[in-house]
Formats: structure tokens, sequence, C-alpha cells
């Protein structure tokens, strides 16, 4: 019985094996993976059991996670499943409100669980021997849009693309492809993956409320409502639009498909 949907909150990160497996985890190593996942608890399970007349078609030949009879697969671990078999399943159990529904409360809920991810990161940095000290804190400054990271920035921003304010202590070093998404200490620290914000429109970018196509302009979310882009200062941006260069592009490329509301 499927009693929760859910969604990947990002990458897979190191981190030490849970207490709670007990006995039953003796066979795993110290060490793994955890990947972060939001999760949303349906108001109507869905039984494979009642739909064994159409599960057969639309499920996987190989490494299923649901048996032709509606049982579930033991023996199989995160299973990919194919868009029909999750539109059958949510088609089976909620209408269509309440699926638009499911979905918009995993991706706010996605913006929730930023700060604790970033938190998980942190302290698997402050533990990593592969790390310099050195290197430490500057990728953990960096989550903070301080040290090297706010210096890179500056390199290739030097005001507000959205206020025009160019003071720095009313600019906050924001980073495109967020801290926690990153892949590598390079994009961390990467200055084509920051911005120069006010702490206002920061705090918008930051949970997907605005965003910038490849030339410039910004792009507003509908969710925010005309009153307030008016009352935000966001009904006349900058007028000189600078286009984004191709490095930042790439950043950009991956907010707007993961992070912009739309």
């Amino acid at each position: 019985m499927v009693t929760y949907v859910g969604r990947i909150a990002d990458f897979a990160i190191s981190s030490p094996k849970p207490d709670s497996f007990g006995s039953a985890g003796q066979a795993w190593l110290d060490d793994g993976w955890m990947l972060p996942v939001i999760w949303h608890k349906l108001h109507t399970p869905f039984k494979p059991s009642l739909f064994t007349d159409s599960l057969p078609d639309l499920l996987r030949t190989k490494y299923a996670p649901i048996q032709k009879t509606g049982k579930g697969n033991q023996g199989a671990y995160l299973s990919e499943i194919d868009k029909n078999l999750i539109e059958f399943i949510l088609e089976k159990i909620a209408s269509e409100d309440e699926v638009e529904t499911i979905f918009e409360d995993l991706k706010y809920s996605l913006r929730d669980a930023g700060n604790e991810v970033d938190d998980i990161i942190e302290q698997q940095l402050i533990i990593s021997e592969l790390l310099s000290a050195t290197d430490k804190t500057q990728i953990i400054k960096a989550r903070r849009g301080q040290g090297v990271f706010r210096a890179n920035v500056q390199k290739y921003e030097q005001s507000c693309r959205v206020t025009g304010i160019e003071s720095g202590f009313l600019l906050i070093a924001s980073h495109i492809k967020p801290w926690r998404s990153c892949a590598s200490s390079y994009e961390r620290l990467d200055g084509n993956n920051g911005l120069l914000l006010t702490p206002h429109v920061d705090r918008l970018f930051d949970k997907g409320y605005i965003t910038f196509d490849n030339l410039g302009s910004l792009v507003i979310s509908s969710k925010i409502g005309s009153e307030n882009i008016s009352r935000l200062g966001l009904a006349q941006p900058k007028s000189d639009v600078i286009r984004f260069v191709e490095e930042k592009q790439k950043y950009l490329d991956y907010h707007r498909e993961n992070v912009f509301l739309g």
C-alpha cells in the first residue's frame, strides 16, 4: 500500500549510519549516503492489489518496485518508475485539485528543507579529512555569502541587478545555484555562481519567487501578485540590463529549472 509520495530535495550527501537502523543495519557500513526527500502523506492510500489488471502494463520488466500481483518487491531498492505509472496512481487516489496541491506542497517544502540540508552538509565538511582547514573555512563562509566567494562575485557584479544599489554594506552575495546543491567546492566558490542583491531581492531569489533570463531581464513568479510586485519595488527594474556571460548562464539554467516557482 502506498501512503506517501516524495520528491528528492537535493543531491545525496555522505552521512553516518542512523542509530535507528539497529541490528537490521549491522551488515551496512558505518558511513554511507543520505538522500534528502520531502514526503507528502496521501489522504487516500493507493492499494496496488486493487489494480492488478492495469498495473502489469505500467511496470518495468526489471527492478519494478511493485510485483504484478500488487505486492511490494522487497528485492528492489530506489527503483525508477515511469511517468505514466505516477499519473495512474494519482488518478486513482486524488482529484486534479488534490494532485496540484500535492505537488505545490512538495515544491514549497523543498524551500523549507534547504537550511536543514545546508546544516548537514556543513557538518560533513567540518569533519572531512579531504579538505584543509582553510578550504573548509572559505566554503562554509561561502554559504553565508562571505569570504572568498563574495570577493569572486564582486569581480563580475558591482550592483544589485534589480534595484541598482551599489553600496556594498547593502548587498548580499547570493548563490545562483544554491550552496547545498553545488556539486563541488569549486561551484560553491565560483564567482559566476553569484549575484549581488539587496536583502529583500536576495530573499525573493533564494525562495524562487524571482529569477533572470540569460539576457539579464528580471522574471517574476505569478505567485507574488501584481500589488506585491509594486510594493516590493519590482515594477520598474533597472533599465540598463546587462546580458549574463555564458559561464553564469549555466547556473541560471539550474535556478530556473529547479528553484524558480514560475
